[in-house]
């Protein structure tokens, strides 16, 4: 299980660096599938702490699904802070390239100066960097893209909700599951 789970993982950032070298842009659903395949490992984790802790084969499918949402929220998370000033791989995405959500967003809803934004993908100079994020921001992909981390997050939090009773472990779950998207670093 381990091993197949580690492949998926691979594939998930083959993907992702190979949409980076390439022109084609995916879709937000299939960004949101290699974002989970990115995490795959993490189901290992899941599981066997589910399968430890007595968790039913129910609980168990609950803590995977939840687990799988807030992977890929987290994620979503991490290209935006890559587009916060100051932060410590400020712009990387764009000069690797990378067909981050926001990407996606604003190129999939035709906004104003999208081709540009491609143009700009793989520039390591700040100013045109800087100029990539406006683009995206003016569109309101970066807004969009946060948006949909919020309800993945959301959705997660239910799964629990509607699976384990309130308890102080309910509440460290949901803990873990909002330090992924309120996390600023």
């Amino acid at each position: 299980e381990y091993t197949r789970l580690v492949q998926r993982a691979r594939g998930g950032q083959q993907k992702d660096l190979a949409w980076g070298k390439g022109e084609s842009i995916p879709t937000v659903n299939e960004y949101l599938q290699m974002c989970e395949e990115k995490c795959a490992a993490f189901e290992y984790a899941i599981r066997v702490g589910a399968l430890l802790g007595g968790a039913t084969e129910n609980q168990t499918q609950a803590l995977v699904l939840a687990g799988n949402k807030s992977a890929i929220a987290f994620q979503i998370v991490d290209d935006l802070l890559s587009l916060q000033p100051g932060s410590d791989d400020y712009g990387a995405d764009i000069t690797e390239g990378k067909k981050t959500l926001p990407v996606i967003i604003c190129v999939g809803s035709n906004a104003v100066n999208a081709d540009r934004l491609i143009e700009l993908l793989h520039s390591d100079d700040p100013s045109l960097i800087s100029k990539a994020i406006e683009i995206m921001d003016s569109a309101g992909a970066i807004e969009r893209a946060r948006q949909v981390a919020e309800t993945l997050t959301d959705e997660a939090k239910v799964i629990i909700q509607n699976t384990f009773p309130p308890s102080q472990m309910r509440g460290i779950l949901f803990s873990i599951i909002d330090y992924g998207i309120s996390r600023t670093t």
